[in-house]
């Protein structure tokens, strides 16, 4: 039997004051355990989905109501009755409840990627991870733990908060035998006194034991390991509202010999700054006092731009425009912006930056 274990029964210490960090919301309106959990959900090749948290949690939070309005019968929630002093602690209370026997998978609740198709992962040890040269967006790198590869893709050692190389863990690891997890936990557990017991230390007591990881790129990582990492990564998914007339193309009328029937004249530079920003996960609403008649054009040109996942809204007063928005700790003041630029002014992405 496979089985994946999310588990959530920790201090969650890198959130203070605030409601567990896997049950906020992303931008892309996913709760943070459904977004790391996504490209796992529906493999079939894990017979149990595991999330594992406490008494405390669940009452105060609804977890397995709400969990279940996430998942459905694909999860399982296991509840203990306490906070456990770390990740591996949560995975040994998990085995040895379920009795779980053959391969089980650590999945971190605080990262999301995707693992690589052609990479085997049934019944072997291995760890996923990313090249940190080619994710310089990732600020806290002491937080990590770090990973020392031979030239064949093998882990021959793994440090924690310790940079020894330029691969870090982002979050999984998968261990062929719950049985082999249960012993080098307790070994790690005699051994390592007053000290939070870390999935690396159980992987590393295991290489010691000639025990071989394979190590596995993920991709399209994401980090929410920290509050600030949370907020970076929200930065990514803002939503631009953008007036299509005197900022994506040169200002026309309704009337006049350029009208809004004659063909756009875009504004380049703009529309570049616009276009990375969209590639990037920023989602784009453009915005236009012409008629709604005009919609199927104006698709047909951004497309043709190269814009993607947009939306567009017409018909809109040609006078001030003003956004209001709520803010809270998980979406901070101010949780709303403005740019006001000269008409048909190329330096978009000049202020864009400022903010």
């Amino acid at each position: 039997m496979r089985t994946l274990i999310l588990p959530c029964a920790g201090k969650s210490s890198r959130y203070p004051g605030t409601r567990p960090k896997w049950l906020f919301t992303h931008p892309d309106g996913k709760l943070m355990i459904e977004k790391c959990i996504e490209p796992f959900i529906e493999n079939k090749n894990f017979k149990k989905k595991i999330i594992t948290v406490t008494k405390e949690i669940e009452k105060k939070f609804n977890v397995k109501f709400l969990l279940n309005q996430v998942f459905g019968n694909k999860v399982k929630v296991f509840v203990l009755n306490s906070k456990t002093k770390s990740a591996s602690e949560t995975v040994f209370k998990t085995i040895k409840n379920f009795k779980l026997n053959g391969q089980i998978i650590v999945k971190d609740s605080d990262s999301f990627f995707y693992l690589d198709k052609k990479f085997k992962i049934l019944n072997s040890n291995f760890i996923a991870g990313v090249d940190i040269s080619e994710h310089p967006e990732v600020h806290n790198i002491h937080q990590k733990s770090f990973l020392r590869l031979n030239n064949k893709n093998q882990i021959i050692d793994i440090e924690e908060k310790k940079i020894v190389s330029d691969k870090i863990c982002i979050g999984l690891y998968s261990f062929r035998s719950a049985k082999d997890f249960m012993k080098h936990y307790e070994n790690c557990s005699k051994n390592i006194k007053n000290k939070e017991i870390y999935l690396s230390y159980v992987v590393k007591s295991m290489i010691n034991d000639n025990h071989l990881f394979l190590y596995t790129k993920g991709s399209n990582y994401e980090d929410y390991g920290t509050f600030t990492d949370w907020l970076r990564i929200r930065k990514k998914y803002r939503t631009f509202f953008v007036d299509l007339d005197g900022v994506v193309f040169k200002n026309k009328g309704k009337y006049g010999l350029k009208n809004w029937d004659t063909k756009n004249e875009p504004i380049k530079k703009n529309i570049e700054t616009l276009i990375k920003l969209n590639l990037k996960g920023t989602q784009i609403v453009f915005v236009s006092a012409r008629d709604q008649n005009y919609y199927n054009k104006i698709d047909k040109n951004l497309k043709k731009l190269g814009f993607k996942n947009f939306k567009i809204l017409l018909g809109l007063h040609h006078s001030q425009r003003i956004l209001i928005n709520d803010y809270f700790i998980t979406n901070p003041n101010p949780s709303a912006l403005s740019i006001n630029i000269p008409r048909d002014n190329d330096n978009l992405g000049q202020l864009v930056e400022s903010l």
